[in-house]
């Protein structure tokens, strides 16, 4: 007995949600406006032109960023090594101090990086630069010349000439 009453029940309010179903979608809509006969122009609304009330117009996606974070959440170039992606050393600003040469020993110069770390410097020896991200880059020097030095960096692929 009580299934029954609820099974009607259940029929009930299924033809009231379809008959205001089927009202709300009689409905029908209203035709657009037909063009003036009278020479007149009428502009229709175009998707490109913007509405003429501010308060209309179509607000900018609050999930995309903009400006400033745009910036920041743009990845920085990446070197691929191997199925590793590994951003790529920046080698610091690199100055000549001082060249030296003695008798008939190996010119010998004094680099400076950064304003922060001095490095002596022979023509065929190797040393370790500090870069800003604070990783370490083996440098060779190549010449070492009254007028510039030539130094290579292996793990840059780059050869570089300080004056």
């Amino acid at each position: 007995m009580v299934v029954r009453a609820y099974s009607m029940w259940v029929a009930g309010v299924c033809l009231a949600l379809c008959e205001w179903a089927g009202a709300a979608s009689a409905e029908e809509p209203q035709p657009p406006p037909r063009p003036s006969t009278s020479g007149e122009v009428v502009a229709l609304p175009d998707a490109k032109t913007p509405p003429a009330d501010p308060a209309s117009a179509p607000l900018p996606d609050p999930t995309l960023p903009t400006g400033k974070l745009k910036e920041l959440l743009t990845p920085k170039p990446v070197e691929k090594v191997g199925a590793f992606a590994v951003a790529k050393p920046k080698l610091p600003d690199l100055v000549l101090r001082a060249y030296f040469k003695a008798g008939d020993k190996a010119a010998t110069a004094i680099l400076e990086s950064d304003g922060k770390h001095l490095y002596t410097v022979r023509e065929g020896a190797s040393f370790t630069v500090h870069t800003a991200d604070g990783r370490n880059l083996s440098v060779m020097s190549v010449k070492v010349a009254a007028d510039a030095i030539e130094l290579e960096i292996p793990e840059l692929k780059e050869r570089v000439l300080v004056r």
